[in-house]
């Protein structure tokens, strides 16, 4: 259970790299943190294992967006 938000960030990073090149550093954060907010609702909407556990993949992919955009932003 606490580690498929690991998984969902490590599915982040063959992809991250790519949407930060194209649409520079601010877009991926806003999307991130988006995805975060879905599933920070997901996860307190959650009925049942499989949408507990959806949720906390969604927030590790988001955070996975930010925690590797963040740093190339600020050290800009």
């Amino acid at each position: 259970m606490a580690t498929m938000q690991i998984i969902g960030a490590v599915v982040t990073l063959p992809i991250a790299p790519y949407v930060m090149d194209r649409f520079a550093r601010r877009a991926p954060i806003f999307f991130g943190s988006l995805i975060i907010i879905s599933g920070a609702v997901l996860q307190g909407a959650a009925n049942n294992m499989g949408m507990f556990l959806a949720a906390r993949g969604l927030l590790g992919f988001g955070g996975g967006h930010t925690a590797l955009a963040c740093p190339a932003l600020v050290g800009v």
